[in-house]
């Protein structure tokens, strides 16, 4: 056994060779045999934090009954089932990204994220249903939970290739970020997104996106892509909606409109429910799909 008061260090001589820790697959390869072996009275600290660059791969690794915090250090850094109950995790992924699989997330108060590249977060089983800062959501990320995360590109939410779930989003703001936020799932609902000079990318990729706001203002670079439809409609019943050279409290320029990408129809205002004020001056849409 290998016993400290404050913290442990498993450091490789080479800061390039790869890391599997638990389940995870590397050249410097931590069993969990091994890693029962460690009583750390803080941390138990994997890597070089200062020049690691090696892809280190955790898996299936379960440390809610030890008394200990949980660092990693490297290049890209893949977690996949790490189950950490109240203790800290922190990942720095110093020349790389981070990816993190698994169905649900409970990250403890004081943990953090830190990639040079993105961070993306997916649920492992494909159809599982996602919640951003909202109620609903077996996949949930509260929005303490995405203060811990620091990607230098873009924070992603749901798998580009397999999302299938419903994604509930309400009240996120990202302005004071310097990241970009994309997100993807099979159908999508989002309420007020506050995105700033940042860019916005949103794919459902079985059905609808329903965005609810009474203001709109997307970057150039944005995105919003549906399988079938894209709503856009006000929060706040009775708010004015103006449509390329149309005014409104909501409007949608004709710039915003090329960054809407439906498959079969844009719907803008509340069909159910809208009272305000729609105009819409000079729209052609000839060319759209």
């Amino acid at each position: 056994s290998i016993n400290a008061t404050g913290d442990i260090y498993l450091v490789p001589v080479d800061p390039t060779i790869s890391i599997g820790f638990s389940g995870g697959v590397g050249t410097f390869n931590v069993s969990d045999i091994e890693i029962g072996f460690f009583n750390p009275g803080g941390t138990l600290i994997i890597g070089d934090g200062v020049n690691g660059s090696g892809a280190v791969d955790v898996s299936g690794f379960n440390y809610s009954f030890q008394d200990y915090n949980l660092e990693f250090n490297g290049g890209d850094i893949n977690v996949t089932n790490l189950f950490q109950g109240s203790n800290l995790l922190t990942l720095n992924a110093l020349v790389g990204d981070i990816t993190i699989t698994q169905d649900a997330v409970n990250f403890a108060a004081g943990s953090s994220f830190n990639a040079a590249g993105q961070i993306l977060l997916q649920p492992q089983t494909v159809g599982t249903s996602i919640g951003i800062n909202a109620v609903n959501g077996d996949f949930n990320i509260s929005q303490a939970e995405l203060d811990m995360f620091n990607p230098t590109t873009r924070l992603v939410i749901g798998d580009a290739a397999t999302a299938e779930g419903l994604a509930t989003i309400a009240n996120f703001d990202y302005s004071a970020e310097t990241y970009d936020f994309e997100l993807y799932a099979g159908n999508i609902v989002a309420t007020n997104i506050t995105q700033g000079v940042n860019d916005l990318t949103m794919e459902a990729r079985v059905t609808d996106i329903q965005l609810t706001q009474d203001t709109l203002d997307l970057t150039a670079g944005s995105s919003l892509t549906a399988l079938q439809r894209i709503i856009i409609q006000p929060e706040t019943n009775g708010q004015s909606i103006g449509v390329s050279g149309g005014t409104g409290d909501l409007n949608i320029s004709d710039a915003e409109l090329t960054l809407l990408d439906a498959g079969q129809t844009l719907q803008i205002g509340n069909k159910a429910s809208g009272t305000g004020v729609v105009d819409v001056d000079g729209l052609d849409y000839s060319a759209r799909d």
